[in-house]
């Protein structure tokens, strides 16, 4: 099995796990009081990757570091409102639903990135449509 597809196994299956965890935190806490906790639980995968020095350095550095925390402001926005969405409605709609996220991706990717998509590319995204 190759390695990248080893890897996108184990996030698929992360992901399903923390939509389950998710939906049952939703009758303790309010969406707000979900996501405090839910960062600390980054803590352990953070101390492995502290003091593991990149390959890039200087600009590409501090640009890196800037979008790494973007990144996590958007994620926690986005999290707040799912734990939103789960609290009062159905796991198996809400998580769905919510999963066509990377049509965003794929629209900002094209508008401000320039990629470019081939005809595979096209049909999965009708597909995931």
């Amino acid at each position: 099995m190759s390695p990248w597809l080893l890897w996108t196994l184990l996030a698929v299956v992360c992901w399903g796990l923390w939509a389950v965890v998710s939906k049952l935190i939703g009758e303790a806490l309010t969406p707000a009081q979900s996501q405090a906790p839910s960062t600390i639980g980054i803590l352990p995968i953070l101390v492995l990757f502290v003091g593991r020095r990149g390959e890039r350095s200087g600009g590409h550095r501090m640009r890196g570091i800037q979008a790494a925390v973007a990144a996590g402001v958007l994620t926690c926005l986005g999290n707040v409102t799912y734990y939103a969405l789960l609290r009062n409605g159905k796991a198996a709609t809400v998580v769905p639903l919510t999963a066509v996220y990377p049509i965003v991706t794929v629209v900002l990717a094209l508008l401000f990135l320039h990629e470019r998509l081939n005809a595979t590319q096209c049909f999965g995204i009708i597909l995931s449509l």
